[in-house]
């Protein structure tokens, strides 16, 4: 078989790979969970190993290399020095899997998926999957389906169309860096009749979609994008017509369905906000400036706003964000103001490319004479990258891997026409820079792979462990196989003190050695993650059940430095004091833990209750020598 044979299979197996991740990854709840994730990882690192392939036969072989990719693998590159600096490693290490495939398709599809009827391919691929999530959400829309692909649908999003997602804002998300190009296509692309009137009814049904999902970061992002979608295509005579025929009926049927969906929005928040209490998302960002300006420079580390978020709990907040809603500044938290200067600067190389490819192919083509798709493809993808851009500023869409691969894979092709444009960004590897390149490429590819499969097999590992009964045997012979699989996961240790704490709680005999095995579990899991306060609170539980009251209100107080406002902490300081007999102390931090969260915390009134009754046994009036505590 000659070198351009086998060329020829590497790109058509490199195509069929990223087609396959860029189909099944928003199919499968936009592929946040590892399981989905480690199959996804595997196609990206067959690609990488038929493009080490190519690189060595291929006679021509040179690379693309565009001022966003030399920004972008700064970014990137800071990013993994950066993690060697975390607080807990493996969160960092973590998040950052995800970035890595993205940054791998990125480079495959810049590099060896940029021929015209690969572009083509890859577009129609996804306006097919992005009409078909669409059709779904609506049918979830128009059924009141309260499922999700057989999975039940979180009651604060009932009402809301999420398609194959779990949240609709982040269907939204994905829609809206598809719409641009299915309106490009039907308007402008240079295919077949069919696939014109295809392709339209396609992007009616994206449109109708977004407007289910009831996102409004949604809504606002993609009609600006539209407005400046059309607004180009008004420039042009020869589209005037039909893009004010389409932006009417567009705009018509968007306005006459969101109204709907607003009306029933509000009807379902009405039913349920009783149940829900949800802030806004502005509620969110104090949190990460604050962060921030506790680590200016680098940040606190990837997937560390979640983390740190507990030192700067606002009183309202009882749970975790997990993100900030609001992509740029939790990077700026967690990356700092370096990171956040190096990803505005790949960003600021991204519109730049897209401002001069777009005046090549407007030079090299007036919409209507060959070669139009090329002209379409960007037009698309412009606007579809900058309604992601702008909702990334409400959401945390950039986090969720289908849709921050999809939207790197559009911002690689869209760099790839650069090769059409000018000369100056080609490089020509000779073979020691081949080799070189091919021993990367296999390396990431062994990268993402291994470790894909060591996070799949902990998360199999720990789902068969949650199978069991709370204080089983065999529930805890599960969570030790999967510290044994994954020895630096905090989460894991803590969860076996707890196990063996609860134990004790009702044990009459030999309780002083599961005592001593339960804190060294809580030990290790303040080592692992220190800024945890749930490590410290179970120590300091299993401390006062032995009498040790110096112990304990230590690592009371340690958790209370690591999430000052949180009830569940505070609910603990009153059991706690109610045990030694400082009852006055108990019902100030019951007080203070029911001011927090008054519907669902027992523990806090029953010792708040308690407390107050053996003061006023005592003839002393609880409250009225209470103080409020900060």
């Amino acid at each position: 078989m000659n070198s351009e044979r086998i060329e020829s299979w590497c790109n058509r197996g490199m195509l069929a790979l990223v087609l396959l991740v860029l189909v099944a990854a928003p199919l499968s709840f936009g592929a946040v969970r590892i399981s989905e994730q480690f199959w996804l990882y595997t196609a990206i690192g067959c690609a990488l190993v038929l493009w080490s392939v190519k690189s060595l036969v291929c006679r021509n072989f040179k690379l693309l290399l565009p001022p966003a990719a030399w920004a972008g693998s700064l970014f990137f590159g800071f990013i993994t020095w950066n993690n060697q600096h975390a607080a807990v490693s493996l969160v960092a290490w973590t998040v950052w899997l995800p970035w890595l495939a993205g940054f791998l398709l990125f480079f495959l599809a810049l590099d060896a998926l940029s021929g015209s009827d690969a572009i083509q391919w890859i577009t129609l691929t996804m306006i097919t999957v992005a009409t078909i999530i669409a059709a779904y959400a609506i049918y979830q829309y128009v059924s009141d389906s309260r499922s999700v692909l057989g999975h039940p649908q979180p009651l604060q999003y009932r009402g809301r169309g999420s398609g194959t997602y779990v949240c609709p804002n982040h269907l939204a998300g994905y829609l809206e860096l598809i719409l641009p190009l299915a309106l490009a296509v039907t308007l402008c692309g240079k295919v077949k009749p069919v696939v014109k009137i295809l392709t339209g009814y396609a992007a009616t049904v994206i449109l109708a979609g977004i407007v289910v999902s009831g996102s409004r970061g949604g809504w606002v992002s993609i009609a600006i994008s539209l407005v400046g979608f059309f607004a180009f295509l008004l420039r042009d005579r020869n589209y005037r017509f039909p893009a004010l025929v389409c932006l009417t009926l567009l705009l018509g049927a968007g306005a006459f369905v969101s109204f709907k969906t607003f009306s029933k929005y509000q009807q379902v928040n009405t039913l349920v906000g009783d149940a829900i209490k949800r802030p806004g998302r502005g509620a969110y960002w104090p949190a990460a400036v604050s962060i921030w300006r506790e680590n200016y420079w680098t940040g606190a580390g990837s997937g560390h706003y979640d983390l740190d978020f507990r030192m700067f709990r606002p009183r309202w907040s009882l749970g975790r964000p997990d993100h900030a809603h609001n992509d740029y500044l939790e990077l700026l938290a967690e990356q700092g103001i370096i990171g956040f200067t190096l990803f505005m600067a790949a960003l600021g190389c991204l519109a730049l490319s897209a401002v001069r490819v777009w005046k090549y192919v407007q030079r090299s083509s007036d919409l209507s004479a060959k070669p139009g798709n090329r002209a379409a493809f960007v037009l698309g993808a412009m606007f579809g990258l900058l309604a992601f851009a702008i909702h990334s500023i409400f959401d945390f869409n950039a986090h969720i891997p289908a849709n921050s691969w999809t939207a790197l894979v559009i911002a690689a092709l869209l760099n790839s026409h650069y090769r059409h444009a000018t000369e100056r960004f080609w490089f020509k590897p000779g073979w020691a820079g081949r080799i070189i390149l091919s021993v990367a490429a296999l390396g990431g590819a062994w990268l993402i792979c291994s470790r894909g499969w060591h996070l799949h097999g902990e998360d199999r590992l720990l789902n068969s462990a949650e199978l069991n009964s709370t204080l089983s045997e065999e529930r805890l012979d599960g969570l030790k196989k999967a510290n044994a699989w994954e020895p630096l996961n905090g989460e894991t240790c803590q969860k076996i003190g707890e196990l063996l704490r609860l134990r004790i709680w009702d044990s009459t005999d030999g309780f002083e050695k599961q005592a001593a095995e339960s804190i060294r579990w809580f030990k290790l899991a303040q080592q692992l993650n220190p800024l945890s306060p749930y490590g410290f609170v179970g120590e300091g539980l299993v401390q006062g059940w032995l009498k040790n009251p110096g112990p304990a209100l230590h690592n009371l107080f340690e958790a209370h430095y690591r999430d000052p406002q949180s009830y569940y902490v505070s609910a603990h300081f009153a059991w706690f004091y109610c045990q030694i007999g400082q009852y006055q102390k108990a019902v100030d931090w019951g007080y203070r833990s029911v001011s927090r969260n008054s519907l669902d915390n027992p523990m806090a009134w029953t010792y708040l209750k308690a407390a107050a009754n053996r003061l006023r046994d005592k003839g002393i009036d609880p409250d009225a020598n209470s103080r409020v505590l900060p």
